[in-house]
């Protein structure tokens, strides 16, 4: 993994400029960006690729796990979606979109019913990136996933996090999971998406275009 610079005309760096940014990343593959290899289908790979790890039978699947039987004893899920974001008034970052992004935004109503066990819920869906975020009693959290055009030879995805703790209790969470987040979750995580990817490449390319 290396980290990369974002393009200026990406939305997220308009509506989080008071996140920190804690994480960005570019993942290991690559794509020519049409019908079969654009930013959508990357979104979907993403995603059973991010739900195959919470499953799989990896040290990071197990932290998934205990992440959540830890949840019943402590208070990180005690108010989720509903705390206004620290310093804030709005609840969500949704409620900084113009009216423009959301009539760009394409429709994000149907993502909980694909992934009801993902905790993360749609800001905005647009053609080369997308927003998602998280609140809980310990951090308001957006993860972005971007695609964007590479010395003019391919296109290759990026995710970034922000974050905004809650008070000495959320930055010492924060703290605690880094190395986890670093070390196990993150290359577990590019490992099984680039593995996803590349069997969704290989059983494309050998269908005929329509």
């Amino acid at each position: 993994m290396k980290k990369v610079l974002y393009p200026h005309t990406w939305k997220v760096n308009e509506i989080a400029q008071d996140f920190t940014l804690w994480d960005i990343w570019e993942f290991p593959i690559t794509a020519d960006n049409s019908d079969r290899e654009n930013f959508p289908v990357f979104e979907e790979v993403y995603w059973k690729g991010i739900r195959n790890l919470m499953t799989s039978r990896t040290f990071a699947g197990f932290l998934f796990s205990l992440r959540n039987v830890l949840s019943y004893v402590f208070p990180f899920d005690k108010n989720v979606d509903v705390l206004p974001i620290p310093g804030c008034r709005e609840i969500s970052v949704k409620e900084r979109l113009n009216s423009e992004d959301l009539r760009k935004s394409m429709d994000t109503a149907l993502f909980k019913e694909r992934y009801p066990e993902i905790i993360f819920s749609p800001v905005y869906f647009f053609e080369n990136e997308s927003l998602y975020e998280f609140s809980n009693n310990t951090v308001h959290g957006l993860l972005h996933l971007g695609w964007f055009k590479k010395d003019k030879k391919y296109y290759p995805p990026t995710i970034t996090v922000y974050i905004k703790p809650r008070g000495i209790f959320g930055r010492s969470y924060l703290k605690m999971i880094e190395p986890f987040r670093h070390h196990i979750v993150y290359p577990t995580m590019l490992n099984i998406i680039k593995r996803e990817w590349l069997e969704y490449v290989s059983v494309k390319n050998k269908q005929p275009e329509k």
